[in-house]
This record gives C-alpha cells, structure tokens and sequence, in this order.
C-alpha cells in the first residue's frame, strides 16, 4: 500500500492501521480488496473525508492520495509518500 498525503490546515487528528487490503482510519473501516489489478474506486465512493483521490491497484499495490491534518504551528510541506510493508497494525506518518 502506498499513500501519497497531501497536506491541509484543519484542526483534526488522523489514525491510521492497516489490515491487509483494509484500511482503518480513525477507527472506520475502508475495505479495499474488492478492487481488481488496474482497477480504481473514486473517492466519493469510499465515503472517508480523508481519501483525497481514487484509489488505485497497480503491480498489486493499492495507491491512494490522502489529507495530513496539520495544526497552526506545522508548516505545510506535503511528506514523502508513505509505503507500507505487508505488515498489518498501525500505520506511522511524518509528523504534520
């Protein structure tokens, strides 16, 4: 899995854990497995504020753009792409 955060002021935390093709965000489930190799689901499906763009399989990895929530004292520079291993459990972002 390979998310890619775009990042935005708001005043809002983001959690992630991940178990295999599913991710938690928040505490909300978003189950990604039904989605076939060079297939998509657009965002507006997944039905998470934090999904900023489709999300994509490609060579067998889900690719997915996501919002990093940062505060008044962070600065706004967008993060290397985050890529997960096949480990499953949380998932560890740049700080914001």
């Amino acid at each position: 899995m390979q998310i890619t955060l775009t990042p935005i002021r708001m005043d809002a935390i983001l959690e992630l854990d991940r178990a295999g093709d599913m991710l938690m965000v928040n505490g909300a489930a978003h189950d990604f497995s039904d989605i076939p190799e060079g297939g998509e689901r657009a965002a507006e499906d997944v039905g998470c504020p934090f999904i900023a763009g489709p999300v994509r399989r490609l060579g067998g990895t889900l690719i997915l753009t996501m919002l990093r929530p940062y505060g008044p004292e962070h600065r706004a520079d967008p993060p290397a792409p985050v890529t997960l291993e096949p480990q499953d459990g949380a998932v560890p972002l740049p700080e914001a």
